[in-house]
């Protein structure tokens, strides 16, 4: 139980379009190892497509960088 729980406690942050593979592919091999529960296994898979969706919706709203009305800087994520 214990391993489980850390096992999931160090799943990758769902914070980036290039993370939630990774992420799917943590909790597909914690499901092999027994580490996450079928039904925990489906919660995380479907809270990383959620959070896919998200992000990447996050994306096409944010204007092109180097075009007019865009960023300059690539540090900027928001501009107005």
């Amino acid at each position: 139980m214990d391993a489980g729980k850390a096992f999931r406690l160090n799943l990758p942050a769902l914070d980036s379009v290039e993370v939630v593979r990774d992420f799917i592919a943590c909790v597909a091999q914690g499901m092999l190892l027994g580490a996450i529960t079928g039904a925990d296994g489906t919660r995380l898979v479907n809270a990383a497509q959620v959070a896919d969706t998200s992000l990447r919706q996050s994306r096409k709203q944010l204007p092109p960088e180097n075009t007019p009305g865009g960023c300059d800087s690539p540090s900027l994520r928001l501009c107005q």
